[in-house]
């Protein structure tokens, strides 16, 4: 007999390490190293199942704290962010 909360389990996980590997790849070399020596050095293959949530909550917040610093607060701050892209 087949145990299936064992399968579906691992899809869930399968599914999470997915998910966090997608986030990954939208951060920065620099994040993307980060989270590597954060995890041991350890691929997204080989994290706990535990600690997969943690990973991808931080690649979550990570994107969205990317997104903030490319949206301007105020005038000045447009206008620096149009010189740094080399719009102005």
């Amino acid at each position: 007999m087949t145990d299936h909360r064992h399968d579906f389990d691992v899809m869930v996980e399968n599914v999470g390490r997915k998910a966090v590997r997608e986030l990954l790849e939208q951060c920065t070399e620099a994040q993307q190293a980060f989270f590597k020596r954060l995890h041991s050095g350890k691929s997204i293959d080989e994290i706990p199942e535990s600690k997969l949530r943690n990973a991808y909550d931080l690649c979550k917040r990570t994107l969205e704290k990317n997104t903030k610093k490319l949206v301007p607060h105020s005038r000045s701050q447009e206008r620096r962010l149009k010189i740094q892209q080399g719009d102005e």
